[in-house]
C-alpha cells in the first residue's frame, strides 16, 4: 500500500491548524543533547523467571534484556486499510528484516519475565503479538493493538505497557492531552517513552522527567525521557521510531570503544526520516510538513541573549536539527 494513500494526521481535526502553547519551563532540546547519549544501560531489565529463556525452574538467571512495547490506537476506518494497521504492518516488516522472529499472535504477557506480573493481556482484552531477537542482549518487542480510539482503553494499555517495558512507543490520536498512561511512579525506574502523536511536545511534555544531563546520571536524576513531536504526526511516522530502534540495537551490540551516539544525532536521524516522508507525500497530500521530534526536558537557567554561549535567556534551549533542518525553540 502506498504511503500517500494511507497518509492521515494523528490528531483530531480541531487540533490540526493551531498548535497548543508550549508548557512553561519545558524545552524539547538543549545544548546538552549534542554531547550526552541516552542511558541505554538503564533500559535493560534483569530476567529472573522466563520459561522461554530456560531460566526460572532451575533457578538460573537469564541475561538482561531490552523490553519494548509499541502501542497503536485506531485513527480512521476509511480506505482499504485502517491507518493504525498499516503502521503496525510497517513495524512488523522492519522487525522481520532485523532478524526478529514472531513468537505468538496472542495477548502478550509481561516482557520482563517477572513471576506474578499481570501483563498487558489483562488490559481490555487487547490483542497483540510478541517478536523476539536473541543475542548478547535479547530484545523483546510487543506490538499491541490496534486499540479502540477511546482514552480510557488507551490509558489502561499504556499503564501496563509502561509497567512491563522500559522502551514504550505510542502511535495514535493525542486525545487532546487527556492521556494519563504515561505517568511514572518512582518505583518503576528509568523509562524511555516515544509519544508519536500530534503536538505531543505541547500536550505531554509538561510532566516529563528528563534533565539536562541526558539521563546519564544514576539514581533519580531522570526517571524517564520522552521523545515528543511539536507538529502533526502523519501515518508513516513509525518509520522514525524504527530509526530510533535501530540506534538502540546498535548501542546494545558489542561495539568496542567507539562513543555512543548523542541524543542530537539520534533525533537528527528521526527528523531526517520525517522530512523524507513529507517530501514523498507532498505531491499527493495536504499534510506536507514533517514531524519535529525532540527530547522533552526541564529548562535550566540560561545565560542572557548575546552572551558568549549564544543561548537565549529565559530558560530557552536551542539546537539545530542537523539533517532534518529543524530549529527547535521552545514555544517557537
Amino acid at each position: 500500500m502506498a504511503l500517500v494513500a494511507a497518509a492521515m494526521a494523528l490528531c483530531a481535526p480541531s487540533e490540526d491548524s493551531t498548535p497548543p502553547p508550549m508548557p512553561e519551563g519545558v524545552c524539547d532540546s538543549s545544548l546538552a543533547d549534542q554531547v550526552t547519549a541516552p542511558p541505554w544501560h538503564r533500559l535493560l531489565a534483569p530476567v529472573n523467571t522466563d520459561p522461554a529463556s530456560g531460566a526460572g525452574a532451575s533457578g538460573g538467571r537469564a541475561p538482561p534484556r531490552l523490553a519494548v512495547a509499541a502501542v497503536f490506537a485506531r485513527l480512521d476506518n476509511s480506505g482499504p486499510v485502517e491507518s493504525a494497521e498499516w503502521s503496525m504492518a510497517q513495524l512488523r516488516g522492519a522487525l522481520a528484516d532485523r532478524g526478529f522472529a514472531r513468537e505468538r499472535a496472542a495477548s502478550p504477557g509481561p516482557a520482563s519475565g517477572a513471576s506474578g506480573a499481570s501483563g498487558v493481556s489483562g488490559a481490555s482484552g487487547v490483542s497483540g503479538e510478541r517478536w523476539r531477537r536473541e543475542g548478547a542482549v535479547p530484545v523483546v518487542v510487543d506490538l499491541l493493538g490496534p486499540l479502540a480510539d477511546q482514552p480510557e482503553i488507551i490509558d489502561e494499555v499504556l499503564r501496563q505497557a509502561v509497567t512491563d517495558h522500559r522502551l514504550v512507543y505510542y502511535h495514535g490520536h493525542s486525545q487532546r492531552g487527556r492521556l494519563r498512561g504515561f505517568a511514572l511512579g518512582p518505583e518503576l525506574g528509568y523509562r524511555l517513552l516515544v509519544i508519536d502523536t500530534c503536538y505531543s511536545t505541547q500536550l505531554y511534555a509538561g510532566d516529563a522527567g528528563g534533565s539536562d544531563d541526558g539521563g546519564a546520571a544514576g539514581g533519580d536524576a531522570a526517571s524517564s525521557d520522552r521523545i515528543v513531536n511539536r507538529g502533526r504526526s502523519v501515518t508513516g511516522s513509525v518509520g522514525s521510531f524504527i530509526g530510533l530502534l535501530d540506534g538502540a540495537l546498535a548501542e546494545l551490540a558489542p561495539r568496542g570503544s567507539s562513543p555512543a551516539r548523542s541524543w542530537a544525532d539520534l533525533l537528527d536521524d528521526m527528523n531526517r526520516r520525517a522530512v523524507e516522508r513529507a517530501q514523498r507525500r507532498a505531491p499527493h497530500s495536504e499534510l506536507r510538513d514533517p514531524e519535529r521530534y525532540g527530547r522533552a526536558q526541564r529548562c535550566a537557567p540560561r545565560a542572557a541573549a548575546g552572551s558568549p554561549s549564544g543561548v537565549q535567556g529565559g530558560g530557552a534551549s536551542v539546537v539545530v536539527g542537523g539533517a532534518a533542518g529543524v530549529l527547535h525553540r521552545p514555544g517557537g
